[in-house]
C-alpha cells in the first residue's frame, strides 16, 4: 500500500490482483458536488495531478467512468450501541473517515469484546450494558485521533488555530509506525 498526502487530499493505492490496483482519493469539499459519471472522472484526474509517481499517470490514463465512483465518505455516531435485544457492531455502530485504516480493526475489537463478555453471561441485557460502557470509550479515543489527523491535512476545511486547538492530538509519537509507511508531511503537527 502506499498513500501520499497533500493539503485537504489524499492518494493511496495497493494491488488487488496481478494486473489490478485499487485506488482511492479522499478530497476535502464543503458542499458534496453534483456530477455525471464522465465529471467525476475528470475531477478525479484533477485531483491526483497534485501528486507524484505512477499511480497518477495512470489515473490520467483512465477512460472508463464506469471504473470510478465517488462516494461522499461519512461519519457514523450512534447515541446508543444496542436497543432490546439488538446490537450493532463496526461501521454500522460507528464508522470514521478511513485515515487510520481502522474500520476492520474496529470490528474484529467489537466482536472480540462482544464474545469475551457473552463467554461470561448469559444475562443478555447485562452483556450489552458492558459491552457498550466498555467500546464506547476506546471507539471515542480513535474517534478523536480521526478527526486530529482529518484537520492537520484540512480534510475537514481549512486549517486554523482554534480547529487544532479544539481537536488536540490524542496519540502524538505512537503512529510513528503508521506515519514511516505513507509520504505524510502533517503526521506530527
Amino acid at each position: 500500500m502506499h498513500v501520499q498526502i497533500r493539503p485537504g487530499r489524499s492518494l493511496g493505492s495497493f494491488q488487488v490482483g496481478r494486473n489490478l490496483l485499487y485506488v482511492f482519493l479522499l478530497a476535502y469539499h464543503p458542499k458534496l458536488p453534483s456530477l455525471s459519471r464522465d465529471e467525476h472522472l475528470e475531477r478525479f484526474k484533477e485531483l491526483a495531478r497534485h501528486f507524484d509517481g505512477s499511480v497518477p499517470s495512470l489515473i490520467q490514463g483512465q477512460n472508463d467512468p464506469a471504473s470510478v465512483v465517488f462516494v461522499p465518505v461519512q461519519e457514523v455516531e450512534t447515541p446508543e450501541y444496542y436497543r432490546n435485544r439488538t446490537l450493532l457492531i463496526g461501521d454500522a455502530a460507528h464508522a470514521f473517515p478511513p485515515l487510520l485504516a481502522q474500520g476492520a480493526a474496529m470490528a474484529i475489537e467489537d466482536a472480540a469484546a462482544l464474545s469475551g463478555l457473552l463467554k461470561d453471561s448469559a444475562d443478555v441485557e447485562q452483556v450489552l450494558r458492558s459491552y457498550e460502557g466498555r467500546r464506547r470509550p476506546r471507539v471515542e479515543t480513535i474517534r478523536a485521533a480521526v478527526r486530529h489527523r482529518g484537520i492537520v491535512r484540512g480534510l475537514e476545511g481549512p486549517i486554523t488555530p482554534e480547529r487544532l486547538n479544539q481537536h488536540p492530538p490524542i496519540f502524538s509519537n505512537s503512529l510513528k509506525v503508521y506515519d514511516d509507511l505513507i509520504e505524510d508531511s502533517f503526521a506530527y503537527a
